[in-house]
């Protein structure tokens, strides 16, 4: 049986959630016992910080890897086994608006970011907003975009999933998405509501 520590991502500068679930994560390590970490947050730097709190890779299961895997089975048993440098390019018009960012995440996929500009009404100043975001590796895509409502503010919307297991998926909100990704994990873990040890804090994507 494995035990699964959820949270949105790990930073360096820790929560004292998350000061809790290293502390547990080091006593399984010492009895031996199975456990992982599962990130719900999009993170396209998380070699870092994996490096930074001395994890191992099979013990990180990430949404957004998961979904872009080429082998997604594979993928939640030993983690992800190849990693490349970040490196994040952006592209400006004529008028110096950032319109397009293409980030090379550390670890299998690409991610571009395309923007739109607003002038904020308090301070005046041009605000660049991600308007879409597309997760790309090989055939496989994740793609959603951005709206904004007066009541609830800005929010993810239409995440659509391509060639996952070889079929295309649509979600209206990250929620959906979520519970997707759950429903996965719970099948081939074979695990249910008591064996799943979740420490969750959710924010709005």
């Amino acid at each position: 049986m494995h035990v699964f520590f959820v949270n949105k991502g790990i930073h360096q500068l820790n929560s004292g959630v998350e000061y809790a679930q290293f502390y547990r994560a080091d006593i399984f390590n010492q009895q031996q016992w199975p456990f992982k970490f599962i990130l719900t947050d999009f993170l396209p730097n998380l070699d870092k910080s994996i490096q930074q709190m001395q994890l191992k890779n099979r013990e990180i299961i990430n949404l957004y890897e998961y979904f872009l895997s080429e082998d997604p089975v594979t993928y939640l048993k030993k983690g992800l086994t190849v990693s490349q440098a970040f490196d994040q390019k952006d592209y400006y018009d004529d008028q110096q608006h950032l319109k397009l960012s293409v980030i090379h995440n550390t670890r299998h996929y690409t991610t571009t970011l395309y923007y739109h500009y607003r002038i904020d009404h308090d301070t005046g100043k041009v605000v660049h907003d991600i308007d879409r975001v597309i997760l790309t590796n090989g055939t496989h895509r994740l793609m959603w975009h951005y709206q904004v409502n007066r009541v609830s503010g800005r929010h993810a919307t239409s995440f659509r999933l391509f060639d996952f297991e070889d079929q295309n998926y649509w979600f209206q909100n990250f929620e959906g998405l979520l519970s997707f990704f759950i429903k996965r994990l719970m099948k081939l873990f074979q695990m249910g509501i008591i064996s799943l040890i979740v420490v969750w804090i959710i924010k709005k994507h």
